[in-house]
């Protein structure tokens, strides 16, 4: 039976918002994922950056890159990076009630956010010396729903690495192997200022 504001199930409409509300006005404790050091994602050793580069691209030690291993807005959704290494990046996001829409399914812009997250560390990991990186532009494809409860899984590898762009294509999964959703992405590469 729909409730009087059109939403549906007014029931599961309400089940599902006091689940959420639980979470931030309870303090009940979202249990943010784990985002591993991009040292421990390259398996113990940071992922080296493309030929010719002098800066540790993934590096937590020096440089602009360091302090990658701290994403907060990743860590606030629970994103937790698998692997990173120029070829290829992966990660889980396991979905919560609060990163849902109704009826209790990842909301699109939680997956938009998975890929961008993993677009921007592929793009990390190959951009040249002297240089960083941000998304200008982005393209999801929907194909089906990931519920409350299961796992989004995102494989993010570049397509095009290019001196002033890169694309990565990001194939988000659902635990049972089916494709949610395929996200484009182009990164466009930014020198670094001198002085």
């Amino acid at each position: 039976m729909a409730d009087p504001a059109g939403r549906g199930n007014g029931r599961q409409f309400d089940e599902i918002r006091a689940r959420q509300r639980s979470h931030h006005v309870e303090g009940s404790g979202v249990k943010l994922g784990r985002v591993m050091s991009l040292t421990e994602a390259g398996g113990g050793r940071a992922p080296q950056p493309r030929e010719g580069s002098t800066i540790p691209a993934l590096a937590e030690e020096a440089g602009p890159m360091a302090g990658l291993s701290e994403l907060p807005f990743a860590q606030m959704m629970g994103i937790e990076i698998v692997s990173v290494t120029p070829e290829r990046v992966e990660a889980i996001l396991p979905v919560r009630d609060d990163l849902c829409t109704v009826p209790a399914v990842l909301h699109g812009g939680a997956a938009m956010a998975l890929a961008d997250t993993v677009g921007a560390l592929a793009a990390i990991a190959n951009l040249p010396r002297d240089s960083w990186t941000t998304t200008i532009e982005s393209k999801t494809n929907f194909m089906a729903a990931i519920p409350a409860g299961d796992t989004a899984r995102a494989e993010c590898t570049p397509i095009h690495k290019g001196r002033t762009t890169m694309v990565m294509q990001t194939k988000i999964t659902r635990a049972d192997g089916r494709i949610a959703a395929l996200v484009i992405q182009t990164q466009m590469v930014i020198a670094k200022k001198a002085g």
